[in-house]
């Protein structure tokens, strides 16, 4: 049973036709839905403060022309809508609407997949992204980040207090050059195998060289 609903829409707007993942996903049943224009089942699934309900109202307008022609500008173009279930729940579903030509002229089919859940993780992300963000550019200790060949390819604001660098005065360089000639023997011997065996390191004490040529302790 396939969890993407299936909508069957005649040339007058009537629905005749879904499977049970549209039931399933508005929380409607069957008498709710068959033999009901589309616009109408979609409409009451919208919550108040929509900013589609224009857009169905003109859709409702010209759906005859629609039907005659088989043309519309939201035909297989997936856009995602908030609605709200029969049971009260907000969900988020990505719907597709596109021709289907019969003997009577065009019908509309329509594929809704309820995409709520992957929608969250985004969101999730985003904030967590979002934090991230706020406590790498407002700490004072150095992050800093660099490729397989050892080049800074990320620097947060701090390292300007630290080794007197603008951020963007690090990217791009490689790491290596500013430290200590000593302590970069070591570095460069170690960190492949750190690197092989994807593991990180504690406790480095490492001389940097500061932007007035003096060399500072930093642990990393």
């Amino acid at each position: 049973q396939s969890s993407e609903g299936v909508i069957l829409v005649d040339s007058n707007g009537i629905i005749i036709e879904c499977n049970k993942a549209v039931e399933s996903i508005t929380g409607l049943n069957t008498e709710q839905i068959i033999n009901n224009p589309f616009w109408e089942v979609q409409l009451q699934l919208l919550p108040v403060d929509s900013n589609l309900s224009p857009d169905i109202e003109f859709f409702k307008k010209n759906f005859n022309k629609v039907a005659q022609s088989g043309k519309s500008k939201y035909f297989y173009k997936p856009f995602s809508i908030n609605i709200i279930t029969s049971k009260g729940e907000y969900k988020t579903v990505l719907q597709s609407v596109f021709p289907v030509k019969t003997t009577r002229g065009y019908y509309l089919g329509a594929l809704i997949s309820d995409i709520t859940e992957q929608t969250k993780a985004e969101e999730a992300l985003r904030d967590s992204e979002a934090k991230y963000r706020s406590i790498v550019e407002t700490t004072t200790e150095w992050i800093w980040e660099i490729d397989l060949n050892g080049k800074h390819i990320f620097s947060n604001k701090a390292v300007t207090a630290i080794l007197g660098y603008l951020p963007e005065e690090i990217l791009g360089q490689i790491s290596f050059n500013f430290m200590h000639e000593e302590d970069r023997l070591v570095v460069e011997r170690k960190l492949p195998q750190h690197i092989a065996e994807k593991t990180g390191w504690n406790g480095w004490i490492i001389r940097w060289r500061h932007k007035n040529g003096f060399y500072r302790f930093l642990e990393s």
